[in-house]
């Protein structure tokens, strides 16, 4: 098991990120990547383990792939 990804390196991997998004999307993905961090802060200061801080990470990141897949589906046949 590996330890959870340090804040700093969250941010650096965010700021990576940005470069590549249209401008529309970038509010919307620093909005998320903000939630995810209070998130994790949240549970590590309820004292949940890493293991079941990842689950829920990831479960939410599944959710919100899915969400992002729907709305760029949905503009691209928006634009045929």
């Amino acid at each position: 098991m590996t330890d959870l990804i340090p804040v700093h390196e969250l941010e650096e991997r965010l700021a990576h990120v940005r470069r590549d998004l249209p401008l529309d999307l970038i509010p919307m993905v620093e909005r998320h990547h903000q939630n995810l961090l209070g998130l994790v802060q949240a549970l590590e200061a309820a004292g949940r383990p890493p293991e079941t801080i990842r689950q829920t990470v990831q479960n939410l990141l599944q959710s919100y792939e899915k969400d992002l897949l729907s709305v760029f589906e949905a503009k691209s046949g928006d634009s045929k």
